[in-house]
């Protein structure tokens, strides 16, 4: 399959804690490393691993940091394609709990006027199979020309609350959808809107408690999180989405999909990678005959 993923790298200071601080004033001892970071970055990752074909649009800057982004995806054999902003490359830093919660500061936000262009980030569309939308703001002007190519999108809405009117426009076009139950009031009520308003597919992840999807019949299909050891949870949920959609893409069975997201989300979890090296189709076809004879 030809995927596109458009939006989301950045260069990120990871800290691992045991919990995540409390609010208040305090020392704290931790261990920190760098690496390649972003959503589009861990989609990306994942889905090549899985053996699609994939193509990446994300801005970065003329730094350091933009010239590591650009040696690693050509390592790791992503068609990479950027625009420049003038500021300098996005930079986070993640503050990472064992059970999986974290909390993101960017400390070098992308500028609010960048200028993206249109027509070609189009016609990488029109060449695509599927496109992978990530909530980044420069993405939000060219929803309207993506919402006319006719193609699968799958969106993942992260954090959403329900009624956030940021993340409208990209719930809109999406065809598929995944998201985190952090701020979830009602899911199961939230899922049955997404699916009646035309959604094929709507995921919503818990990290150690697991995670749940919804399709046109309706009904919660639960599976419980796999503990394959921990090392960071980053990543984990963008190798969820790309092995549920990696499976329901080529099968069309939900089942089998979810299974390989789990099991993907799991070996993400168990490396400090963006996604685990581990991350084959091969490795989890081994693992479901372990984790669901």
């Amino acid at each position: 399959m030809k995927i596109l993923v458009v939006g989301g790298t950045s260069v990120d200071e990871i800290i691992p804690l045991k919990n995540l601080p409390e609010a208040k004033p305090g020392t704290l001892f931790a261990e920190s490393f760098r690496m390649i970071g972003g959503t589009g970055a861990g989609k990306a990752v994942a889905l090549k691993r899985l053996g699609n074909e994939v193509r990446l649009f994300s801005v970065i800057g003329e730094d350091p940091e933009g010239e590591w982004q650009k040696d690693y995806f050509a390592h790791e054999k992503i068609d990479f394609t950027y625009a420049i902003d003038s500021t300098g490359s996005e930079r986070h830093v993640n503050l990472m709990s064992e059970s999986g919660e974290r909390i993101s500061i960017f400390t070098k936000p992308l500028k609010k006027d960048l200028s993206i262009d249109t027509e070609k980030l189009v016609e990488m569309a029109k060449e695509s199979d599927i496109l992978v939308i990530n909530i980044i703001p420069y993405v939000r002007a060219i929803l309207p020309h993506f919402a006319t190519l006719n193609k699968p999108v799958w969106v993942d809405l992260h954090d959403y609350d329900g009624r956030n009117p940021y993340h409208k426009p990209f719930l809109d076009i999406a065809t598929f959808v995944t998201m985190s139950s952090d701020k979830l009031e009602d899911q199961k009520s939230l899922m049955l809107q997404m699916i009646d308003a035309g959604k094929e597919l709507v995921a919503s992840t818990a990290g150690v408690d697991g995670s749940d999807l919804m399709t046109v019949d309706r009904k919660i299909h639960h599976l419980d999180a796999i503990d394959l050891g921990y090392q960071d949870a980053n990543g984990a949920g963008d190798s969820f989405f790309s092995g549920l959609l990696t499976g329901y893409m080529q099968t069309r069975n939900i089942v089998l999909a979810h299974q390989w997201a789990v099991l993907a989300a799991s070996l993400a979890v168990a490396t400090k990678a963006i996604a685990s090296p581990e991350l084959t189709m091969a490795r989890l076809a081994s693992l479901r005959k372990i984790y669901y004879p």
